[in-house]
C-alpha cells in the first residue's frame, strides 16, 4: 500500500525538564527530541497532515531554491568570506513552516521531491518565512 510520512516539529518533541523514571531506568536530559516528549494534539496534527511518500518524483532541483534564495550561488565573493547570504535562515524557516525543519539544500530538495509538495506550497512557505519578523529584523 501507500507510504505516508507524519512530521513533528523538534519545537513540539522536546523536552524541557530533566526526568528520570527508576522503573524503566533510563532518564531524559532537558534538550532531549523524541516523539515520546510530544503532546497527543501535536501527534493527531502532525498524522492528519501526513504525506504521501512519491520516491524518485524529480519535480524541484537545486536551481529552484537558489530562484527564491533558499541556496546560494557558489562565487568568489562568497568563498572569501567578504559577504554572507541569509540563505540557511530563510531555508530553515520555510522548511519549518512546511513541517519538514530545517535541511541543506541538497536535503531540501529531496524532501521537497519525495514528500509531494507542490510548487505553491513552497512559495507559500518562503512568503510566511520572509513576512515573519524574525526575518525582517536579520
Amino acid at each position: 500500500g501507500p507510504l505516508f510520512h507524519a512530521f513533528v516539529p523538534s519545537s513540539e518533541c522536546t523536552l524541557e525538564k530533566f526526568s528520570f523514571d527508576a522503573s524503566k531506568a533510563f532518564q531524559h536530559e532537558a534538550g532531549d527530541v523524541g516523539i515520546e516528549h510530544c503532546k497527543p494534539g501535536s501527534i493527531r496534527a502532525a498524522v492528519q497532515n501526513a504525506r504521501l511518500a512519491k520516491p524518485g518524483r524529480k519535480e524541484f532541483s537545486r536551481d529552484d531554491l537558489v530562484s527564491l534564495g533558499l541556496a546560494g550561488v557558489w562565487s568568489i565573493t562568497k568563498c572569501n568570506g567578504t559577504r554572507r547570504g541569509f540563505e540557511g535562515m530563510l531555508r530553515k524557516m520555510a522548511a519549518s513552516h512546511l513541517g519538514i525543519g530545517g535541511s541543506s539544500p541538497t536535503a531540501l530538495v529531496k524532501d521537497l521531491n519525495n514528500y509531494d509538495f507542490s510548487r505553491k506550497e513552497l512559495e507559500d512557505a518562503v512568503a510566511w518565512a520572509r513576512a515573519t519578523p524574525r526575518w525582517k529584523e536579520r
